[in-house]
């Protein structure tokens, strides 16, 4: 297991608010404010390959529904809270609770072979995300490295978590498919 597969993303980090280094933060918890559950916060850029973990810890926290506003401790200036701006918040998998039976924490899925119910193979799974109305699997597509099949991650789409064989079962035609 990769340093970074120990650790799951729970929340990012958005803009800064003012001058004093607050931070807007996502959360990706359930419930929101489980968030602040897990410390310390570990940072980084999931655009950049291999880059390091680095922990923070936070001072002050408001939150609102999905999101928080942060205070980070020795991030006091506008220009000190730019090095946290979209930068993605991961926690120890050890601090987490295991999760109910049928439910995956998202990163656990990532690798898993996707199928359709004629048992074309669409792809591989890259990673899920949130497009703000519900969750989306991003699905590498097997003859274009760069290419993505999207499909929610609902009730109505996922038939099968196989997580012995790593492999997903969706509802999901050809037609919709354009890998």
């Amino acid at each position: 297991m990769s340093n970074h597969s120990q650790y799951i993303v729970v929340g990012r980090f958005g803009r800064p608010k003012g001058l004093a280094g607050l931070l807007y933060v996502d959360s990706y918890t359930d419930p929101p404010s489980n968030l602040f559950d897990y410390q310390p916060w570990q940072v980084r850029d999931l655009k950049k390959t291999g880059e390091q973990l680095k922990a923070c810890h936070i001072v002050k926290k408001n939150l609102t529904g999905n999101r928080a506003l942060v205070s980070i401790d020795g991030c006091q200036t506008c220009e000190q809270a730019q090095f946290y701006t979209n930068k993605s918040i991961h926690v120890h998998r050890s601090q987490l609770p295991e999760p109910p039976p049928g439910s995956y924490y998202y990163a656990d899925l990532e690798g898993f072979t996707v199928y359709n119910q004629n048992s074309k193979q669409l792809g591989i799974v890259d990673h899920i995300f949130s497009n703000g109305a519900q969750d989306i699997i991003a699905i590498a597509s097997p003859t274009h490295r760069k290419k993505f099949l999207l499909i929610p991650f609902l009730k109505q789409s996922i038939v099968q978590i196989d997580a012995i064989q790593k492999k997903i079962l969706v509802d999901w035609h050809t037609d919709d498919a354009s890998t």
